[in-house]
């Protein structure tokens, strides 16, 4: 069963699918409370499809710069920004 702060299995299919799509994805903060494992499905999906697509690929902020790269896809995004206002 799916939390309030996470999306059943479906939903990240379809996004992926739509990063696939995508010339260019800017990304600003996480899906869920990706810090919590149990709610990190989200984060780390989307994080894993930007890592994969051919896009140009812009994260933005703090909290997705840290999940892409606690993940080891840093290196796999075209720009990660971490000013904020």
């Amino acid at each position: 069963m799916a939390s309030d702060f996470e999306k059943p299995d479906k939903v990240h299919t379809l996004f992926k699918e739509e990063i696939e799509l995508a010339g260019t994805v800017v990304w600003n903060g996480p899906v869920g409370v990706f810090e919590m494992d149990k709610f990190a499905v989200g984060t780390n999906e989307v994080a894993k499809a930007l890592a994969e697509t051919d896009a140009v690929t812009v994260i933005g902020g703090g909290d997705s710069a840290a999940a892409v790269n606690n993940l080891g896809f840093g290196d796999k995004m075209t720009h990660i920004s971490t000013g904020g206002g």
